[in-house]
């Protein structure tokens, strides 16, 4: 959440369009100017958040009190998935990065996993820190932003060093499913953390451009999914598997029916093996589609939670002060009967 939170100091007494008191408005709504609480609600700008710039504090706030434990179990799954997954790789072949090439190729094969491992755990010590001695926790919300992104930016590094490092198992498509299943899954903390739709929008954006556009373009990886890139593979397929021994006769239409008539293609084989070497980018896009809804309804709840709650204060409130005027109106009742009585 950077560059939206640079944004929004920057623009603040520009954004603050509101000034929205609960208190005027549960009283408008008791005298009978408001039809119901439910329409009692804040305006709210797309990604920054309530236009009552003091009240966005206030919900960020209390955003940070109520997501503590998905804060820190997102930390934790994220640290964990990339301790044990590119970190270990990365150390166990430092020795056969050192033997077979110089020290430098070693630093970009190590370092950026490193890198993003450290930012997360500062951000988890800083975050344990925070709820433990301030008052104001939002600063949460800013280091976990940032830890985050900067996590993703050296997470893109590693994945730009590396993308072909599988193809000897999975061919010419390890790219993608290296992506999702080694260097994207340490991200999926991101669905659950509860945080402001704005800093879930900057983040997925961060991914989409890193990982989908930035490095497969300059890498060229999107040129392994052509019809030069797909021939081979429809070549080793039918040389390497007894049951497609005849996929490429079958590809290219040649195959003859039992009958003697010659074979219609209906399905062209190349559109169908892009499918399969497509489908885990076509995860990655859902993955991230779907963590930017979430991101919004959660954000969306989150606001009219906070603002519920806000109502009945306001109403806890309204009904305290009328019955301490009862309780004084009773007593100064009483004085008046008892001077009336004294008088006559």
């Amino acid at each position: 959440m950077a560059l939206l939170q640079l944004i929004s100091y920057a623009l603040r007494e520009r954004l603050h369009t509101e000034h929205f008191a609960f208190d005027e408005q549960v009283e408008a709504n008791l005298q009978g100017v408001n039809v119901s609480l439910r329409q009692v609600a804040p305006k709210v700008h797309f990604l920054f958040g309530f236009q009552d710039r003091a009240l966005e504090d206030e919900f960020r706030e209390d955003l940070i009190e109520c997501s503590r434990s998905r804060i820190f179990m997102g930390y934790g799954v994220s640290i964990f998935m990339i301790l044990f997954g590119p970190t270990f790789q990365s150390l166990m072949t430092m020795d056969f990065l050192l033997f077979y090439s110089d020290w430098r190729v070693v630093l970009w094969n190590v370092l950026p996993v490193l890198f993003a491992l450290l930012f997360l755990m500062a951000g988890l010590s800083f975050c344990i820190y925070a709820y433990m001695k301030f008052s104001d926790k939002r600063a949460v919300l800013h280091v976990t932003g940032l830890a985050y992104l900067l996590a993703i930016v050296s997470i893109g590094v590693d994945f730009g060093v590396g993308n072909r490092q599988w193809d000897a198992m999975y061919g010419v498509s390890s790219w993608s499913v290296k992506l999702v299943t080694y260097h994207l899954a340490p991200l999926i903390s991101l669905t659950w953390l509860n945080l402001p739709f704005g800093m879930i929008a900057e983040l997925m954006f961060a991914v989409t451009l890193i990982f989908l556009v930035i490095i497969p373009i300059v890498e060229g990886l999107w040129g392994l999914f052509s019809s030069s890139a797909i021939q081979p593979i429809i070549q080793e397929i039918s040389e390497e598997v007894p049951e497609f021994k005849d996929l490429t006769l079958y590809c290219n239409g040649s195959l003859q029916m039992p009958d003697g008539r010659d074979f219609v293609l209906k399905n062209p084989c190349e559109v169908n093996i892009r499918l399969i070497l497509v489908y885990p980018f076509l995860i990655i896009c859902i993955i991230i589609l779907a963590a930017i809804v979430l991101g919004y309804i959660g954000d969306r709840d989150s606001r009219r939670a906070f603002t519920n709650k806000k109502i009945m204060r306001a109403q806890k409130d309204k009904l305290i002060i009328a019955a301490k005027l009862r309780e004084e109106f009773h007593l100064h009742k009483e004085d008046v009967v008892l001077d009336l009585f004294q008088y006559f």
